[in-house]
């Protein structure tokens, strides 16, 4: 009895250590060794103030694969550091283990985009719209990074979506992935201010006098769109500064009306013309937005007589404000050399002009023409 208990308890062993080494060396089985591959789904969750027929593209990226019990990242992503060691027996929280396993796929994508690695996607782009999911078939066990485009905010309100790119994990089998509310990146579209001032400057000759108008009116446009018309003068230094905001692919001009009142002008540009751009009115049927009086009228209507407008780029200036704070600005330049309008020419002494002294002329060839005729009529009595 002792000797078949002995062999019994022996017998034992060596199945357990059999048992035990098979499952040792089951994680260093080659994956092909296995079933391969599965079906891998991704929702899109409803996220708050997301309007339900906002669409997102999807496609997804094979990004590791496994070697032994543990995920690998392919050769051409080693260098981004992405953790990718999310093993299912980790004494982690499923919380934590989640936040790790996003914040990875976040600094991959980034080492992706930062280094222009180009990836081949898997089954094409899918569209999708908050609440529904895509089933996407995969041939082979891996790490698969899904990641989407941004959209704009249809309901017009200055929102950006981003979905957060997420891992999905295929091992012999299908595999799901819900892109929750917790990972859709809300972006706000922060403006962005920018300064701009338009300059006149005077090119005019000492002995030309006091030659300056008392005020210019200039045309501030935008992609070729009048947005506003200003007055220059002395007293403004011939100066007028405003400030537009850049929000997306849509802009906003804040200036001053007559009254100096704050105005606001939303607005797209026309990304086919130059931006900001200025042109100095000398038609005074031109200007908008004035009340000229007839001696204003006829100033800008004499100016373009004197003076040649030239326009120069917009360059980038350092301004110091009121408060001693030293700011960029964008300036546009527009240069006036003084042109003084021909001199008539004087007429040279003893040499009449104008209808006077054509009349007088006719009459001195009469008077010649009839002295002639009686000195001719005179000399013939003679001769009979």
């Amino acid at each position: 009895m002792k000797m078949n208990r002995h062999r019994t308890l022996k017998l034992i062993g060596s199945m357990l250590l059999t048992v035990a080494m098979s499952v040792t060396m089951i994680g260093y089985v080659p994956q092909t060794a296995l079933a391969e591959g599965g079906k891998a789904t991704v929702k899109l969750a409803n996220a708050d103030g997301l309007d339900a027929n906002t669409e997102f593209s999807f496609e997804m990226y094979k990004v590791g694969h496994f070697d032994g019990p543990g995920l690998v990242l392919e050769d051409n992503l080693k260098g981004s550091k992405a953790d990718v060691d999310f093993p299912s027996d980790s004494e982690e929280s499923e919380e934590a283990k989640s936040e790790r396993m996003v914040a990875s796929a976040a600094q991959l994508a980034k080492y992706i985009d930062d280094n222009n690695i180009s990836l081949k996607a898997i089954g094409g782009a899918h569209t999708l719209k908050p609440g529904e999911s895509f089933t996407q078939a995969v041939t082979e066990n891996g790490l698969y990074l899904v990641r989407s485009n941004t959209v704009r905010d249809i309901t017009g309100v200055n929102y950006n979506w981003t979905p957060q790119p997420v891992y999905v994990m295929v091992l012999n089998g299908d595999s799901a992935v819900t892109i929750s509310n917790d990972v859709v990146i809300k972006i706000l579209r922060t403006p962005v201010q920018f300064r701009h001032r338009v300059l006149k400057t005077w090119v005019i000759p000492n002995a030309a006098g006091d030659v300056k108008p008392s005020a210019i009116y200039v045309n501030i446009r935008y992609g070729g769109q009048i947005i506003d018309v200003v007055k220059l003068t002395s007293a403004s230094a011939w100066t007028y500064d405003w400030t537009s905001e850049e929000v997306g692919d849509e802009y906003k001009y804040i200036g001053h009306d007559v009254a100096g009142n704050e105005t606001e002008i939303t607005f797209t540009p026309d990304k086919s013309k130059p931006y900001w751009s200025v042109d100095e009115i000398l038609d005074s049927s031109q200007v908008t937005g004035w009340d000229l009086t007839d001696a204003e009228k006829k100033e800008i209507d004499e100016l373009g007589k004197s003076f040649t407008p030239k326009y120069s780029n917009p360059k980038t200036v350092e301004v110091t404000g009121k408060n001693g704070k030293t700011e960029q600005i964008e300036e546009l330049e527009i240069n006036n050399p003084y042109n003084p309008p021909p001199t008539p020419e004087k007429p040279k002494k003893g040499v009449k002009t104008g209808d006077y002294a054509h009349l007088a002329a006719w009459a001195a060839g009469l008077v010649c023409a009839c002295v002639l005729l009686v000195i001719l009529w005179r000399k013939r009595q003679k001769r009979d």
